[in-house]
């Protein structure tokens, strides 16, 4: 389902984490930061293998799941109508992964780094670049904005998911805007889960919005 070439680019992404891992493993001390607050601050301490090696693992169950799920189920003919969106929206999430990889090591070994603005950032951008293409994906189960309505209608799921885009794309600008510029980490915190958690609830209402709008479509029920 996802083609080749994006294929190619997650596997090399997946060894980059593994990379990542064994360069860092000399610097890092038996234990390590594992956890910090919304101030930046540390406040828990773990095995330096915690995040050497949960990371790389998580991405290749994550590489598995998003490679093996558009395979299974409904609305498989959908995938094939997005196919270069969806690998490019896995490589961007891989890549964002790979890149607070590398932000949690250097923080956990010893670096002068600002590990809530930094997290703003990579997050940021991983939104703004997700938004851009979010308008393409059509209806499935698996990625976008799965509400009630949208699944039920590809009309509200195209509508949500066009605004969604764009709200996405405000939020990530937003996010990596405070990175950089945010003289408190808790600011970074504030303006990406904020934003995201504003957006979330009203994309809900939206669709909601439009299935109503639309005479309650239901494109998922039995044909008599």
């Amino acid at each position: 389902m996802i083609p080749r070439p994006y294929l190619i680019v997650l596997i090399v992404l997946q060894l980059a984490m593994i990379a990542v891992s064994a360069g860092f493993y000399p610097a890092l001390p038996d234990t390590v930061p594992t956890h910090w607050n919304i101030r930046g601050e540390i406040d828990d301490h773990g095995s330096k293998w915690m995040p050497l090696l949960l990371p790389p693992g998580l991405v290749l169950l994550m590489v598995g799941l998003l490679v093996g799920l558009p395979l299974l189920g409904p609305f498989r003919k959908n995938f094939e109508q997005f196919r270069d969106t969806y690998g490019r929206i896995c490589v961007t999430v891989m890549a964002g992964m790979l890149a607070l990889h590398v932000v949690i090591l250097l923080a956990s070994s010893g670096h002068s780094l600002r590990i809530g603005a930094a997290i703003s950032v990579v997050l940021g951008v991983m939104l703004t670049a997700l938004g851009n293409w979010l308008g393409k994906v059509r209806r499935n189960f698996y990625l976008g904005i799965r509400t009630p309505w949208t699944l039920a209608s590809d009309a509200v799921w195209e509508k949500t998911h066009r605004l969604g885009g764009k709200l996405f794309v405000v939020v990530g600008v937003a996010s990596v805007l405070a990175g950089l510029l945010a003289p408190a980490e808790w600011i970074c915190f504030v303006v990406l889960m904020g934003g995201l958690g504003v957006v979330t609830v009203w994309l809900v209402l939206y669709s909601l919005y439009w299935y109503r709008r639309l005479g309650q479509v239901d494109d998922l029920s039995p044909r008599t």
